[in-house]
């Protein structure tokens, strides 16, 4: 094993040995869902080759007599048959565009710490390095693939990892690498190597449904609906293993100060936004807006008499923004 740099966190010590080890839950929702998107798929081949055995039929079975009324029924019900076949074939192949956000991708040799720094928690966690780092100001962050499609079933998607600066802003080294390390939990588990490909395989079955353009898309969408319940059930045990993932490698507490900061990170963003919305109407404006972020971090524990930020999350309501530990 390679040695970390000396800013690198170290892991805790005394962690057991099958902490990261996928529960019995997770193993039957794994198979469940895996079964039932067999099902569809099933399904999906299955009307292929139905309409294709319909073809087959009304090609090669003429009518009585030449001037039989089935003789251009059939070549017409062929026809008609035909259109589906094409377009459940095309959708196999349809890849979903992604929208053009405001990421900007960054470079090793323009920030070699940070890309060190991934590497030390991939080697961690036993996860593969993502091919493309990009930043944005959201408080988020998130680990996805890249456009995929059927063939991204037998070969392995891009890999990016998006990082928040409105979120990272606010954290330290250690929630920085507890953050990391549940994005990267969904890609090592080793044990359970059906877990990637279900959720690859989910989005394959969505790039086919929004693909689809005909009367049979009310049906497969019917059956997606019992599938997507799955899924749900799926993604509870996936996000509690990606913690205990997280946890592994940087202990328990840092795990909930993230949780917690993701609140503190947007009271703090919005109250910058507001601010700097007041600062236009007087013709000021700033280049560096994350300097704002943590200059009103400490207005709002003055204005609040809150030192430690606790009413960041009451100051937010309920609204959730767990999706800093997406995937």
């Amino acid at each position: 094993m390679k040695s970390f740099p000396d800013y690198y966190p170290a892991r805790p010590r005394k962690v057991p040995a099958d902490l990261t080890e996928p529960s019995p839950a997770y193993r039957r929702q794994i198979n469940l869902f895996g079964f039932s998107l067999l099902l569809f798929f099933l399904l999906y081949f299955g009307l292929i080759l139905l309409f294709v055995v319909g073809i087959v039929y009304c090609a090669t079975t003429p009518g009585v007599g030449q001037n039989d009324s089935w003789n251009i029924l059939r070549w017409i019900l062929a026809g008609a048959l035909t259109i589906p076949v094409i377009i459940l074939i095309k959708n196999l192949f349809h890849k979903e565009k992604r929208r053009r956000g405001y990421e900007v991708e960054i470079f090793p040799e323009d920030h070699p710490k940070l890309f060190r720094f991934v590497e030390c928690v991939c080697e961690e966690t036993g996860a593969p390095k993502p091919d493309r780092i990009l930043i944005n100001f959201e408080v988020n962050a998130a680990a996805s693939s890249g456009a995929v499609s059927l063939a991204s079933l037998f070969k392995s998607p891009e890999r990016s990892l998006y990082l928040g600066l409105g979120l990272i802003n606010v954290l330290n080294m250690t929630e920085f690498k507890a953050l990391l390390a549940h994005e990267f939990g969904h890609f090592s588990q080793q044990s359970m190597k059906s877990g990637p490909f279900v959720r690859l395989a989910m989005q394959v079955i969505i790039n086919i449904l929004h693909g689809t353009k005909f009367g049979l898309d009310k049906v497969m969408e019917a059956i997606f609906i019992f599938v997507v319940k799955l899924q749900l059930a799926l993604s509870r045990e996936m996000e509690f293993h990606a913690d205990l993932v997280s946890v592994s490698v940087t202990g328990s507490d840092a795990v909930a100060h993230l949780l917690f900061k993701c609140y503190w990170a947007d009271t703090c963003l919005q109250q910058t936004i507001a601010d700097m919305d007041t600062a236009r109407e007087h013709q000021l404006y700033s280049r560096d807006i994350f300097g704002h972020q943590r200059r009103a971090g400490t207005y709002l524990r003055e204005r609040k008499k809150d030192p430690n930020g606790q009413t960041a999350r009451a100051a937010r309501g309920t609204r959730s923004h767990l999706s800093a530990l997406s995937t």
